[in-house]
């Protein structure tokens, strides 16, 4: 079962991303440059265009295999702590349909997006939408630990990162499927991304959604022909307030 605690909540709906990040002295993207959120909650998030790095990394031939189905979900032991949104777990349940949450949700199973989040039938779950679709797919569990991360091409997570990896179809067309997120066990940081979506986000979701009823939550694409670029398209989740200092965002001047 996952540990949670819930520290005291902090309102930033009237600070801008740009100036608290520089109130926090976090790198601040260009004025060009958009992101999304924040939530009340201070999560954001940039994409590829934006600070997000792509550096996909292939599980499916040395992780284990969390899931193989068509509409199931299973547990994985995470191999440290990881921190969202106040809540500390030590489980997390993979979804075959493209969601990452936590045994509090009733419809991890779920195979109809919702457009744009929350979903409200989620109860208090914590949720990243992948690839939120109707896939049959086999979803693989692996953790790597701070040397074994920098290896990968992460160098500043000595807490380790854990990868989660969905492979395989969409359920309607048979079409491939390849998605992935890493989170960041230091920062408390989800970086998600695309490999191969044939469907180009037209039926799919992608964004995160908070444990206390949806109440936050950040949309980054859903139902959007060609919004999602396969071999391309990365997201970073982060917060702003719970981040000591982020690691994956890239400073642009």
């Amino acid at each position: 079962d996952a540990i949670r605690s819930r520290p005291m909540r902090r309102s930033i709906s009237c600070i801008s991303v740009a100036s608290l990040a520089c109130f926090l002295g976090f790198p601040v993207l260009s004025a060009s440059a958009e992101v999304g959120g924040p939530d009340s909650f201070g999560y954001t998030y940039a994409d590829q265009d934006d600070g997000a790095v792509y550096n996909y990394v292939d599980i499916s031939a040395t992780g284990v295999v969390v899931v193989d189905a068509d509409d199931g979900s299973e547990s994985a032991t995470l191999g440290a702590p990881f921190t969202a949104y106040g809540e500390t777990f030590t489980q997390l349940l993979a979804g075959s349909n493209g969601i990452l949450t936590t045994a509090a949700d009733p419809v991890a199973d779920d195979f109809g997006n919702s457009c744009p989040l929350p979903d409200v039938n989620a109860g208090d779950s914590f949720r990243v939408a992948v690839l939120h679709d109707d896939l049959i797919s086999t979803v693989y569990y692996q953790y790597f630990d701070g040397d074994q991360a920098a290896a990968l091409g992460y160098p500043e997570a000595p807490g380790g990162i854990s990868i989660f990896q969905w492979q395989g179809v969409y359920f309607s067309s048979g079409v491939d499927v390849d998605a992935e997120v890493i989170l960041f066990h230091d920062t408390g940081e989800m970086l998600v991304m695309h490999a191969d979506v044939g469907g180009t986000g037209t039926s799919s979701t992608t964004g995160l959604q908070e444990p206390l009823q949806g109440l936050n939550s950040l949309t980054y694409r859903c139902d959007a022909t060609n919004s999602i670029e396969s071999g391309t398209t990365a997201v970073l989740f982060l917060s702003l307030i719970h981040i000591s200092e982020p690691t994956r965002q890239a400073e642009i001047s």
